[in-house]
């Protein structure tokens, strides 16, 4: 349960933050006697701002952040005469993230803290008002009713107080209070404290990749018909399952075929929404389902997306779920088009027993977004598979994020995403998936990769903290980039864990012998860096509790060469395992693994159109293998043939648990989620 660990104030443009820890959450309120605003200091994230009106006026900003040490400070909040710093802790296992907020103003004794219609209504959520006012003698200090006074300041001229619930609720009503003293103008605000535990993943769901996109601003095209997106599954697909892929693209362009390398052309979209057509500057989006897979076999199965003409605009989400109907499975639909909305709207299924699987994005293109994501969070009853917040800039964006929930009846639900403080349109859709559990093939025991998240962004902040959204189900988490400039002094995830770095320096970052956490955040503190970057989480099942088995760099010259064969090869020390490439290009893109035998690429490639600008998933090399024995691997890539290039970072590998793979998240035949404890 969230507890208030800690107050503190200050008549000071700076406020020590009171004893804290890792992953708590700092909220600072700064007061200005002016109808402008205090500044907002680095690695602070705007709540709201409110001012009162001219003569004798006084304004307010709330700002906030996630501990990432026990030493954080408040930094400079310029032009502030009162500051008031709260500090909330999550229960074990758990983290917080800012809800709904609203505001009001007075000019005269009646202090109101409005109204919230509450991000998550279940009764987990706190409440905390916070008060600034043009005088020192109003008494301020009063807390509402429902709200205990917590934090009290007066300086030469303003005050200002902060007050909460001292314990979740699942609803705020206006609430005023008549303060005693000299009246003088106000500023008021409300505030949701929204506590997040691990969440459930249906146990249907066998594999998903999130890709990163290519926004707007980075001017990269592709998607035609000599160039299609190629998506690859990172495992192979089992007989009779059924694959969803959900995607967005400039608004009014024609998909011409979606089809993948073993079933052919799939159908057309279950459920579209539209951005507006060619001229709004929009995306649209659909979700397209395939039923009753082929099986793979001992071939990497590649979706690959055409649309009538390049796109400039593109991102795509796509998950493998078994236990579904072979015939007919869609029997749901809903979504919402373009609206400053993140639901889908009602969706009813028309039969007991169905997996809802819903699909999230901004719909701005040339339109381009204005609020920056910062969280992203489900409504009850969905849970998070993935949801991209690295962006790290509102213009240079293209945030999405995709979420399920096992229904057993057939009753209505609108599958909802929160995302604290957007004003951006977005593209809403959901499909309903009739479960049965006689169909389909259930995922393998043993070690491999069960989640694929890719992220980039052109604003990483060197020196600074970068925060990854990372929905898991498996036991051994990993987290890389390829970028060789990029210096950590280390990575905190959400639960409190420091994550290991590998030996060979290439910055892969895991840790192993972890449970399910549907809303894991992770926290790097970053020491210097390049401004552009992808990092990649990898979500990985049936995994040793020490998994470790060695790393490799790669480092060579690839002048005016098709394929390369890395040097030195990796040589992980235990088996069976698996072993990760995420090799940089100096001039990209990658193009494909083609040794050893029964490796699988996990970038999406659009040969002939893609170069080393793509921010989908950054031109580069990922690929994986599942090994039986120890000893050197030879590895082979095909490559862009560029006069001038080379490579960097390289090679980590992971041994299998000994015992039959460990996977709290999936038993069968058991139908829906599993609570993950």
């Amino acid at each position: 349960m969230t507890t208030l660990v800690g107050t503190n104030t200050a008549s000071a443009t700076t406020v020590t933050i009171p004893a804290h820890q890792a992953n708590d959450i700092i909220i600072i309120e700064a007061v200005r006697g002016a109808t402008t605003f205090a500044t907002l200091p680095a690695g602070y994230t705007n709540i709201l701002t409110k001012a009162s009106t001219s003569g004798s006026p006084v304004s307010m900003r709330i700002g906030w952040k996630v501990a990432t040490s026990t030493s954080d400070t408040s930094g400079t909040w310029t032009n502030a005469s009162e500051l008031v710093c709260h500090v909330y802790r999550p229960g074990a296992g758990k983290r917080l993230t800012i809800g709904a907020s609203a505001s009001n103003t007075s000019a005269n004794s009646t202090v109101d803290y409005p109204a919230l219609t509450l991000m998550d209504t279940s009764g987990a959520s706190w409440v905390a008002g916070f008060v600034a006012c043009a005088n020192t003698s109003e008494g301020i200090a009063t807390a509402p009713t429902g709200m205990t006074n917590e934090s009290t300041v007066a300086g030469a001229t303003y005050a200002a107080a902060g007050h909460d619930t001292e314990g979740p609720v699942s609803s705020w009503s206006d609430q005023t209070v008549n303060a005693t003293g000299t009246a003088a103008k106000t500023v008021s605000a409300t505030i949701e404290i929204v506590e997040l535990g691990a969440g459930s993943t249906p146990t249907q769901m066998v594999q998903h990749v999130a890709g990163n996109g290519n926004c707007y601003s980075r001017g990269k095209s592709g998607g035609s018909t000599a160039a299609p997106f190629n998506l690859p599954w990172p495992n192979y697909v089992g007989a009779g399952n059924c694959l969803v892929l959900g995607m967005s693209w400039d608004s009014g362009t024609a998909v011409s075929s979606i089809s993948d390398n073993i079933d052919g052309t799939w159908a057309a979209a279950s459920v579209s929404a539209s951005g507006g057509g060619s001229s709004s500057g929009n995306l649209d989006s659909g979700i397209f389902v395939l039923p009753n897979a082929t099986s793979d076999g001992a071939t990497q199965r590649i979706i690959k997306v055409k649309f009538a003409a390049a796109v400039r605009t593109f991102q795509y989400n796509m998950t493998e779920f078994y236990n579904i109907a072979t015939s007919s499975p869609v029997v749901g639909t809903s979504h919402s088009d373009n609206a400053v909305s993140t639901s889908t709207g009602s969706l009813t299924p028309s039969v007991s027993g169905s997996i809802i699987w819903a699909y999230y994005a901004k719909s701005g293109a040339s339109n381009v977004p204005g609020s920056l994501v910062t969280d992203i969070f489900p409504s009850s009853p969905m849970t998070l598979l993935d949801g991209n917040i690295a962006w790290a800039n509102a213009a240079d964006s293209m945030t999405a994020a995709t979420a399920c929930y096992y229904q057993a009846s057939a009753a209505a639900l609108n599958p909802t995403i929160n995302v604290p403080g957007n004003a951006d349109t977005w593209n809403c859709l959901a499909v309903a998936l009739q479960i049965d559990a006689s169909k389909g093939t259930a995922p393998p025991s043993g070690i491999r990769i069960v989640k694929a998240l890719h992220f980039s962004t052109m604003h990483y902040p060197a020196p600074g903290t970068f925060t990854l959204l990372c929905p898991c189900v498996g036991n051994l988490r990993t987290v890389m980039t390829t970028d060789t400039n990029t210096t950590l002094t280390g990575i905190k995830d959400s639960e409190g864990n420091s994550w290991t770095a590998d030996l060979a320096g290439n910055n892969q970052w895991y840790y192993p012998n972890a449970s399910a956490n549907a809303n894991l955040t992770l926290a790097q503190t970053v020491t210097s860096g390049s401004t552009t970057l992808s990092w990649r989480f990898l979500d990985i099942i049936g995994a040793d509790p020490s998994p470790y088995a060695g790393a490799t760099n790669e480092n060579q010259t690839v002048n005016g060469l098709s394929t390369f064969t890395a040097s030195p090869s990796p040589s992980p020390t235990a088996a069976p395992g698996i072993t990760i490439a995420n090799i940089v290009l100096g001039q990209g893109p990658g193009l494909g693994v083609t040794a050893p035998t029964g490796a699988r690429w996990l970038l999406c490639t659009y040969p002939t159109l893609e170069d080393d600008g793509d921010v989908i998933e950054n031109a580069d090399i990922m690929a994986w293998y599942p090994y039986a024995a120890t000893g050197a691997q030879t590895w082979t890539f095909s490559i862009t043939n560029i006069a001038s290039n080379s490579t960097g970072a390289g090679f980590i590998s992971f041994k299998q648990a000994p015992a039959p793979a460990s996977q709290p998240w999936f038993v069968t035949p058991r139908l829906g989620p599993i609570l993950a404890q």
